[in-house]
């Protein structure tokens, strides 16, 4: 059989072709996805981080005097809810992306009231053209409001 490379007698032939499987196609080589940091070793190509796992007793100025031992803050965004209390997550926007890499560095799980707070660099950018972030309908379900409310420094 030319299959499996056993001997068939020409009688049994048409019978072992029917349980016999015909030879696999060749497998093609699958190209790996790679995923995570971008291919410059791990800079940041961006000024904004994002930053979360803060508690909501944590104000503004307390993560504005916590980025500022990094690096020139231009703006830092404490996302909040419809009742303007903190989500416990948000931006903040350096000077420069080494700026911004260097609080990932120095500051991820850095005890701020308690928690580590996580930083990583902000690959949602901003916002999309057309999307709403503040007024009524935004995110809030028609109760008005903005989520969050940004804070130039």
């Amino acid at each position: 059989c030319t299959c499996c490379q056993q001997e068939v007698f020409e009688s049994q032939l048409e019978y072992h072709a029917s349980f016999c499987l015909p030879e696999p196609p060749p497998v093609t080589p699958v190209t790996p996805v790679t995923r995570g940091p971008p291919p410059n070793e791990g800079m940041a190509t961006s000024s904004r981080v994002f930053f979360s796992n803060v508690p909501y007793t944590v104000s503004e100025a307390e993560l504005l005097s916590l980025f500022r031992q990094v690096g020139s803050v231009l703006e830092l965004n404490l996302f909040q809810n419809e009742l303007g209390r903190s989500r416990g997550m948000g931006h903040c926007l350096f000077q420069s992306p080494q700026e911004a890499q260097l609080a990932i560095q120095e500051l991820r799980d850095v005890d701020v009231g308690g928690r580590p707070i996580w930083i990583a660099e902000d690959t949602r950018g901003k916002t999309p053209p057309g999307a709403m972030t503040s007024g009524k309908g935004a995110m809030t379900k028609g109760k008005g409001g903005a989520m969050h409310r940004a804070a130039p420094y």
